[in-house]
């Protein structure tokens, strides 16, 4: 079975959130800040960090990995991606290996065999920990690979279609600041000019670099609502299904593996295209 719950959908979203979309449609959706408004529209929380302050992963797409994967055992991706918490394998060893080091560095004996031996204990069960995360992180490497060969395909168009103008964008520029004085930007148009491939820093939603070093242009976002209507339907293949409306769910007694549930989320209310649904999904 299958639970589709409404969600807010972001009225923009980040260059790599667009792109997941392409790829896999993954909706982005609203990030309340405290005020109620989308963070992704807040200029100080973006100044504070010089970048966008999300980058999509694969963890929504985890349950339909195999739907994009052509691996055998694309079954398993979802569990290997929570068990090594989405890390990739150099993160993983970085990991197991400062653990080694802190072992020689802070555990010395203290002459106490108890003492001495719980710390030991505690450390073994830590390194297993983390040397079971670095098996996971290896076991979905190639899996890694492959979407992100799809990520680097839908990147490719959207480029194209902000080159061409066929999508606009807009960004946070950077603002002359007094000596010491706070940083300051504003939103504004990108113009078409200003993409080059290779000035694209896609997981941080940057683009360009200008004279003092920092970007051109910052958290570079897209309406969600124009990319749907350039793209009403990602690279995905769709599938159709027989649902049941109850207001505040949609249900689906059809769902893709018998014994598993599945929630999902259907995009609606203030900001939501009028496309059609969007959907996120979690197991349990």
């Amino acid at each position: 079975m299958e639970i589709f719950i409404r969600a807010e959908v972001a009225e923009t979203c980040y260059l790599d959130e667009a792109a997941h979309w392409i790829a896999f449609g993954v909706v982005p959706t609203f990030w309340p800040d405290e005020n109620g408004h989308d963070e992704r529209q807040n200029v100080d929380a973006h100044l504070d960090h010089l970048e966008g302050l999300a980058s999509p992963t694969y963890f929504p797409i985890a349950p339909i990995a195999h739907r994009f994967l052509e691996h055998d055992d694309a079954a398993d991706f979802a569990r290997h991606m929570t068990e090594s918490y989405g890390q990739t394998v150099k993160e993983a060893r970085d990991a197991v290996e400062l653990q080694v080091e802190l072992h020689k560095k802070y555990y010395p004996a203290a002459g106490d065999p108890d003492y001495d031996q719980d710390r030991q204990n505690e450390f073994e069960r830590e390194l297993s920990a983390l040397e079971s995360e670095l098996e996971s992180a290896m076991a979905i490497a190639p899996f890694l690979a492959e979407l992100d060969q799809l990520v680097e395909i839908a990147r490719s168009k959207l480029f194209t279609a902000l080159v061409q103008g066929k999508l606009a964008a807009r960004g946070i520029e950077l603002l002359p600041s007094p000596d010491d004085g706070p940083m300051s930007g504003r939103f504004g148009d990108i113009p078409r000019s200003d993409w080059r491939m290779s000035d694209v820093a896609w997981p941080l939603s940057n683009l360009g670099t200008g004279e003092d070093e920092q970007p051109r242009w910052i958290a570079a976002q897209v309406s969600f609502s124009e990319l749907m209507m350039l793209v009403p339907q990602p690279d995905i293949g769709k599938s159709l299904r027989t649902l049941e409306d109850f207001g505040a769910c949609l249900i689906a007694r059809n769902a893709e593996s018998e014994g598993e549930a599945v929630i999902s989320a259907r995009a609606t209310s203030r900001g939501a295209p009028k496309q059609g649904a969007a959907f996120s999904r979690l197991r349990w």
